[in-house]
């Protein structure tokens, strides 16, 4: 992980703040923070769905990553499976 992944963040700010805010998750039940989610926004290929595949490789391999094509009523039992 650390050559095929976190090597790439170097220098890369967009990267380096998805993937910290992926690990900083994992210390929210024991730091008593309410969690968080994180919206981006930009422009067709300007590395969303690249930075959120990144971040998701914390956890796991590129099945961890969930699309953004979402229904309002998907999202809230999707937040529920992956939370705490």
């Amino acid at each position: 992980w650390n050559q095929q992944v976190a090597a790439y963040c170097r220098g890369n700010s967009r990267l380096l703040f998805f993937v910290s805010a992926a690990f900083a998750s994992l210390l929210l039940n024991h730091s008593k923070v309410q969690s968080f989610g994180l919206h981006m926004v930009g422009s067709s290929s300007t590395g969303k769905s690249t930075a959120m595949k990144v971040a998701a490789s914390v956890f796991g391999g590129s099945d961890y990553a969930q699309s953004w094509l979402a229904t309002h009523s998907s999202i809230e039992p999707t937040a529920q499976k992956y939370s705490d």
